[in-house]
């Protein structure tokens, strides 16, 4: 696609912001390869790392929905940015984070209340 080899206009479309293939090898590709890099290296292993995909996810998706609806007025070093899809992108991300850390720590406290009842269940 960002290279011409395959032919998906409606791809480049959607995910690009002028239409334009060759803007795919930019920031898209950086996030697709950071998105599969944090969960082929800690996908299982570490909270951060989910911390990372759940902050990404959410703010990037944040952004696009309130730049495009707000987005108005352009960072001074990028024409395609705003000050409110920034900001949304910070904020997207922080609820989403907090969210994903709070959602970590019920379920460590559920489970920290379950293993007592699954020890009695075991020996019965």
């Amino acid at each position: 696609m960002g290279l011409g080899l395959w032919q998906q206009e409606g791809m480049v479309k959607a995910v690009s912001r002028s239409g334009d293939r060759s803007e795919l090898l930019r920031g898209p590709l950086i996030y697709v390869i950071v998105l599969c890099a944090v969960t082929v290296f800690s996908w299982r292993s570490s909270a951060a790392g989910l911390m990372v995909i759940a902050c990404m996810c959410g703010g990037d998706g944040a952004a696009d929905i309130v730049g495009r609806a707000f987005g108005r007025v352009k960072l001074p070093w990028s024409d395609s940015k705003s000050y409110a899809g920034s900001l949304a992108m910070l904020l997207g991300g922080t609820l989403v984070g907090f969210g994903y850390a709070l959602a970590r720590l019920r379920e460590r406290s559920l489970r920290c209340m379950l293993t007592p009842l699954e020890a009695v269940h075991s020996l019965s």
